[in-house]
């Protein structure tokens, strides 16, 4: 990467919902000290293409990785030590049925899926967990044997120790940090990512380069640093969202988008006279490429939300739009699974309490549901009258307010 020769910073500009959401999944995939805001203008350190990529996929298993099975996989290895270091003398068969559920669930469903077997080549090749996994699997058929553990004369503790130091293998294994950069983040890019673009990249079914890290910086990072070093001073074509001259049409437009734009390679006739405005400049589709950052999704990432909360002023969308992330990922801790909707109402009445002039009025909500977008807006008067029912309390032992009693988690 040269990227010495590149200008220092990159802009983008306020616009509709889709570039603003990219813009914040920018802004939540940087580093702090890798962009600055100036009113509607975000403005990003060329420099920060060199981590970009590792940058995009630390995002969602920072926020969302906590939260997937593979993550119920590394959280049982203190267990398992613990359980090794007092000893299994006094282990019983109710114990061990724990340990059955939590690994046929967990451990059994991992490597069965799509991710594992993907990313299996890059996750330490060099250990033998398929010889882990299939000890620990027959030593679990050999104690399943329930009338084994009736039987006082039948000694299960020195199976029940092959077992623990196996399992602690299996564990230590995953948790280790290159798997987990492999693993959690193939896993949730079909939860979260696909959400937002699909069938090109790493989310290409016919792409050749297992390393989805590499897919990403290959496509949408080294495009961004060779547009940038190219003189376009002449160019005739010019990108759709931006207006950056370009020397040639990039890709497929914005088809990749999830319900945006079409394939002008393959559907031309779908354009005025066949010929197609829609350019897409590298720098605008490494934007797009952080949509689905910008919204807030649900634990399944079946619903995701994203409030144009704006003003034109990039600090309040940024931080209506955090506030609803922060809300969200702190539910899941308490409920293991919260509304969208739910966090939109904790940011707003948070909002209320911190300053009367707080309103909602005239702000864009939009909803990622079943595969598609859903829009709404929210009037002035409605902004107000929740406002007045998040004031009015119902109850004087709590607070219990008129719109937090009609909000179901």
């Amino acid at each position: 990467m040269n990227i010495a020769a590149l200008p220092e910073t990159i802009e983008f500009h306020m616009e509709s919902w889709l570039e603003n959401a990219g813009i914040i999944g920018l802004t939540r995939i940087l580093n702090n000290e890798d962009y600055a805001i100036k009113n509607d203008k975000l403005l990003i350190k060329t420099s920060s293409l060199k981590t970009i990529d590792n940058n995009f996929f630390n995002f969602f298993i920072n926020v969302y990785g906590r939260y997937t099975r593979y993550q119920q996989i590394i959280n049982w290895l203190p267990k398992i030590e613990a359980t090794l270091d007092v000893g299994l003398k006094n282990y019983n068969y109710k114990d061990y049925e724990v340990y059955v559920k939590w690994f046929n669930n967990n451990v059994k469903y991992f490597v069965k899926s799509g991710s594992y077997k993907r990313m299996r080549a890059l996750a330490h090749p060099e250990v033998p967990i398929e010889d882990y996994l299939d000890n620990t699997m027959n030593l679990f058929k050999k104690l399943s044997k329930k009338k084994r553990w009736k039987n006082d004369e039948d000694n299960l503790e020195k199976e029940l120790k092959m077992l623990f130091e196996e399992l602690k293998k299996v564990v230590q294994y995953f948790a280790n940090d290159t798997c987990k950069h492999y693993f959690l983040a193939k896993n949730l890019v079909y939860h979260y990512v696909n959400k937002g673009w699909d069938g090109i990249s790493f989310l290409n079914s016919q792409s050749k380069i297992v390393d989805l890290y590499q897919d990403y910086r290959e496509y949408f990072v080294q495009p961004v640093i060779d547009f940038l070093l190219e003189n376009h001073e002449k160019d005739k074509l010019s990108c759709t969202t931006c207006g950056r001259k370009m020397k040639s049409k990039e890709g497929s437009g914005y088809s990749f988008l999830n319900g945006m734009g079409y394939d002008y390679g393959k559907k031309n006739s779908n354009a005025y006279k066949f010929q197609s405005d829609q350019f897409l400049c590298p720098v605008c589709r490494l934007m797009y490429s952080a949509v689905p950052a910008g919204f807030a999704y649900n634990l399944a990432g079946n619903h995701g939300i994203f409030v144009n909360y704006t003003g034109q002023i990039l600090n309040n969308l940024r931080d209506a739009n955090n506030g609803i992330l922060y809300n969200l990922t702190e539910a899941f801790k308490v409920t293991g699974n919260v509304s969208p909707w739910r966090a939109f109402y904790d940011t707003f009445s948070q909002e209320i309490n911190k300053s009367s002039q707080y309103t909602l009025a005239n702000s864009q909500v939009v909803n990622r549901k079943d595969k598609h977008y859903y829009f709404s807006l929210i009037p002035e008067i409605a902004a107000n009258v929740l406002k007045k029912a998040e004031e009015i309390k119902i109850n004087g032992e709590r607070k219990v307010t008129l719109l937090s009693a009609s909000i179901k988690p």
